[in-house]
């Protein structure tokens, strides 16, 4: 790999952050719609009320799983 390249791939992440960080502030956070962590949590909302009432064995098997 040439040291171009190498330095180049050293700063990837470095942008992305510096664009997300941009993205954020210059238009703030999405609502809840057209959030992926908040699909998310809607997703799994139903295990919530049901995890607890299963044994603790058969909870951590299941949580484990949907995790």
């Amino acid at each position: 790999m040439s040291a171009w390249a190498s330095s180049t791939a050293a700063l990837l992440p470095a942008a992305a952050l510096a664009l997300a960080f941009w993205i954020d502030r210059r238009f703030g956070e999405p609502r809840d719609a057209w959030h992926p962590v908040a699909w998310l949590g809607l997703a799994i909302m139903p295990l919530q009320r049901w995890l607890p009432t299963l044994a603790p064995r058969a909870a951590f098997a299941a949580g484990t799983l949907a995790w």
